[in-house]
């Protein structure tokens, strides 16, 4: 995990778009196994409990996984969102990867009314837990979006990393002028509204080359 994003938001609208070019890489498993050992403290995925998410027939780079607590790789050998919850100080409370099982409820769930334009007729994946709600869901073939809603006071952080359910090497962020994300010059991030606050985030949380980022 060479570095990571945190994104600070409330409520959280993200449209992830993947190119249709996009190729599926190996997963450097070994790596993250190492670093794993060596920081066996960090925020780690979950690992296990994998949901393929897809529009029935589609390319193999366009499935996405998802695991427990709502953590998402859009592609096999992509990078990981994931979901982080901090006090009003910025300490670090839980993350979606390691609430208990008992603590989450997952389904599928259908659109309660149509949508313009049609979507994909397939259904989006509810997580639900005591401290936010989130719904991944396919808007068309390689675009997905999470609706995040958070409970209490305690403020929600979306984590854009290499490791994920199907994380990869995370080599570049690129901020747009339109406020939009690009990570590994290959996938879009775009957020509504814009997130409070970014910075991106070394292994080592007193790294110095940890920094803040201006996401407008």
């Amino acid at each position: 995990m060479k570095r990571i994003l945190a994104l600070f938001v409330a409520v959280l609208l993200l449209v992830l778009e993947i190119p249709p070019e996009t190729q599926a890489a190996e997963t450097p498993r070994g790596s993250v196994v190492e670093a794993m050992i060596q920081r066996p403290k960090d925020p780690w995925p979950r690992g296990k409990g994998h949901v393929v998410l897809a529009i029935p027939g589609s390319r193999e780079d366009f499935k996405a996984y998802h695991e427990p607590g709502g953590s998402f790789s859009p592609a096999f050998g992509s990078f990981g969102v994931s979901i982080w919850v901090t006090d009003d100080k910025g300490r670090l409370i839980t993350t979606g990867d390691s609430l208990s099982l008992t603590q989450i409820e997952q389904r599928f769930v259908w659109p309660d009314k149509p949508s313009w334009p049609k979507r994909p007729d397939v259904p989006g994946l509810q997580t639900r837990t005591p401290y936010y709600d989130a719904v991944w869901t396919s808007i068309g073939e390689g675009r997905w979006q999470l609706h995040l809603r958070a409970k209490g006071r305690n403020r929600p952080e979306l984590v854009v990393r290499s490791v994920g359910p199907a994380g990869a090497p995370m080599t570049s962020l690129h901020w747009f002028d339109d406020g939009r994300l690009y990570v590994n010059d290959r996938w879009t991030l775009a957020f509504s509204p814009k997130p409070v606050e970014a910075e991106v985030v070394p292994p080592e949380s007193n790294d110095p080359k940890r920094a803040k980022v201006d996401p407008s």
